[in-house]
């Protein structure tokens, strides 16, 4: 499929003019096997001869004022290609990811607004600050290790419980609403989310475990640090997977970078002297 096709597509879905799933059906009912340079089609009364190319087939949208290409094909090779709602919001998040490097989108929070990217990183100072200082109360408690665990279990569903509330909070402030701030609350998506959400909470259960027993055997300055090589491996994703980190300068800085940091956290690993040095 060219990607001119694909991104006509996915503007006509982000416009509004055309839902994904609306897009999918379509593609489905109206998409059909086409050969390039047969006499015929079985494609409706449309018909191919031989040696002459076949137009791209649309779908209208719901108002017939465009129409939004579904199949690239040629003479020399006939290609039959339905754009799928998953590709649509594939390419959807990345050019919401390209947005994010150029911070063009932005968000109103109580009449300020700030743009995604320094909203980005002002999370992710505050989840520095409040992430690298999680396992303190480890040190002051008189239960050590697994025993933390479900204490931590606890503390992270009133947590995020609380968190829902002010959220639902906020939309009812700017809504005055129950109604909408009900509305305005992210979906729950169980039916497609149930399977990727319980991997990802049983990856970071398993390395949270990790990090109880390292921080207890290890320390704070030394255990939690070590830990912080998930910085490195999520980078990997994000530059292998996910296309996030783009061009050769930018990949470079960054491998330039971790590859400083690993150095600091094997440094510090070998400061340790001992046992649990943090009791």
């Amino acid at each position: 499929m060219m990607t001119s096709d694909l991104n006509a597509s996915v503007d006509a879905v982000e416009n509004g003019k055309i839902s994904a799933l609306h897009m999918d059906t379509l593609v489905k009912r109206q998409t059909m096997p086409i050969q390039v340079g047969s006499k015929s089609s079985t494609h409706g009364d449309s018909s191919a001869v031989k040696g002459k190319s076949v137009e791209p087939q649309s779908v209208l949208s719901s108002n017939d004022e465009e129409a939004v290409p579904l199949i690239s094909s040629s003479a020399s090779s006939p290609t039959t290609t339905a754009v799928s709602s998953f590709e649509i919001e594939h390419e959807k998040y990345r050019k919401s990811s390209k947005k994010f490097h150029t911070g063009q989108d932005q968000y109103a929070i109580f009449g300020t607004k700030i743009s995604k990217k320094n909203l980005g990183i002002l999370c992710a100072f505050f989840n520095g600050f409040w992430g690298g200082s999680q396992t303190i109360p480890l040190h002051f408690s008189e239960l050590k290790g697994l025993e933390f665990v479900i204490s931590f279990a606890i503390g992270s569903a009133i947590v995020t419980l609380c968190m829902w509330i002010l959220l639902f909070g906020y939309h009812l402030y700017t809504t005055k609403s129950l109604f909408g701030a009900y509305k305005a609350l992210p979906s729950m998506h169980f039916r497609i989310m149930w399977f990727p959400g319980a991997c990802t909470g049983l990856l970071y259960c398993t390395g949270l475990f990790s990090t109880i027993l390292s921080i207890t055997c290890l320390g704070q300055g030394v255990g939690n640090s070590l830990c912080q090589l998930s910085m490195i491996v999520s980078g990997l994703w994000g530059v292998f997977k996910f296309d996030e980190i783009r061009g050769f300068e930018m990949i470079s800085k960054w491998f330039a970078s971790a590859g400083l940091a690993l150095i600091g956290i094997l440094w510090l690993s070998h400061e340790h002297v001992g046992g649990a040095s943090h009791r």
